[in-house]
């Protein structure tokens, strides 16, 4: 069984991987509101009121990024 293939959700393998995928997928999601809840906080004791991201060439280098 492969990504690609269809997963046969009448089987008990298809029903393991998208059980499997599905608490993978949750717990990323999980990690990243953590994380975005931390960062949050940290910008509020730096007392950054905003942070944007720089319109140039969508760079994702920390100094592509404005403060203001």
């Amino acid at each position: 069984m492969s990504l690609t293939e269809n997963f046969d959700l009448d089987a008990k393998e298809g029903r393991f991987m998208f059980t499997v995928l599905a608490a993978a997928s949750e717990y990323e999601l999980e990690l990243r509101a953590e994380c975005q809840a931390e960062g949050i906080e940290a910008a509020k004791r730096r007392e950054v009121r905003s942070l944007r991201r720089c319109q140039r060439g969508g760079q994702h280098a920390p100094e592509a990024w404005e403060f203001g």
